[in-house]
């Protein structure tokens, strides 16, 4: 068996193994249970790992994101890390929280403006912390 079967056996929820990627349905495998590639989460979810490790790694998930793409029906692929994928595993009986933001290139900038306003303003100190938890609440992107 070849990896991009493994891959399809996956995507179908069964189990099957070849030399370096593996699955038992739920969850799959590249290099042993230290590297989850991707997690089913109920019946159209899947939690997939996008921390990058080596080229046979990314091959590996390519593998999968393309039978996942091939699906005739709809699934939610939830981009996470190795970390997120390993917590879902491990404790499946617990619901899953993964948090996504939007980058911000310039907070340095945002807070630099934020405290230069606060001082023409007569605020003597910068509530920095408070300003930074604020903008992340605005940056939450999704939540499942």
């Amino acid at each position: 068996m070849k990896n991009n079967d493994v891959a399809r056996e996956f995507v179908c929820k069964r189990e099957a193994k070849s030399g370096n990627m593996f699955t038992d349905g739920k969850t799959i495998w590249g290099y042993g249970r230290h590297h989850p590639v991707a997690h089913w989460l109920g019946f159209s979810k899947v939690l997939f790992n996008t921390d990058g490790y080596s080229v046979s790694t990314a091959r590996h998930k390519s593998y999968v994101r393309g039978q996942l793409s091939s699906m005739s029906r709809s699934i939610q692929v939830y981009e996470c890390n190795t970390k997120e994928i390993v917590d879902a595993v491990e404790n499946q009986d617990q619901v899953v929280v993964l948090t996504k933001y939007k980058e911000l290139e310039y907070l340095s900038d945002i807070m630099e403006a934020l405290k230069n306003y606060c001082k023409s303003k007569g605020v003597k100190r910068f509530p920095k912390n408070k300003f930074e938890d604020e903008i992340n609440k605005l940056c939450l992107v999704e939540a499942i």
